[in-house]
């Protein structure tokens, strides 16, 4: 993958959550506990899932139907990513709000 294709995608996350956060604002209170969180996270992963599934049974004679399949699956992999990024954020907010120190060991990348 090009440097250049990472970063667009990157940046449909970012867009992705600045859309999240109008939509439900920030912080979003069902985010606070980690176990809900991981709930949502887990039903945003399974319409991706859903859309995999369905973009791969979807005859091969029917071009343009799989092709905007494609784009489905992709736009619920952008919305699985930027979910995951939102319970990160306030996994980190709250050990900051805590007093703790988030930051990773310096041997890790």
């Amino acid at each position: 993958m090009s440097p250049t294709n990472q970063s667009y995608i990157i940046e449909e996350i970012v867009e992705e959550r600045l859309r999240q956060d109008t939509e439900w604002g920030f912080p979003r209170e069902s985010m606070t506990n980690l176990s809900h969180a991981m709930m949502i996270l887990s039903d945003v992963y399974g319409e991706a899932c859903k859309a995999l599934v369905t973009h791969l049974t979807c005859p091969k004679h029917l071009e343009s139907k799989r092709i905007g399949l494609y784009f489905d699956l992709r736009k619920e992999l952008v919305r699985t990513a930027a979910v995951a990024v939102s319970i990160i954020e306030h996994m980190d907010g709250k050990h900051i709000a805590e007093g703790k120190n988030h930051e990773r060991d310096a041997g890790e990348k």
